[in-house]
């Protein structure tokens, strides 16, 4: 059994119009910074365990014509 059982995700993607900025700064911060990479990169960038994951949500983005 591994410590994350029962967690749930949902992933977003998001076109930003010219000029948006993204702020992550909350009051309680999750996050403290981001990087936009392309997609064939994105492994370079991901922990071994979140690959599959990752794998997945982009290959549905890219079947339903997002991406």
């Amino acid at each position: 059994m591994t410590p994350f059982v029962g967690q749930n995700q949902k992933y977003f993607l998001v076109r930003l119009q010219k000029g948006e900025t993204i702020n992550i700064h909350t009051r309680v911060p999750e996050f403290s910074q981001f990087k936009f990479v392309q997609t064939e990169k994105l492994n370079d960038y991901i922990t071994f365990f979140k690959r599959t994951v990752y794998k997945k949500v982009l290959k549905y983005f890219k079947q339903e014509g997002y991406i």
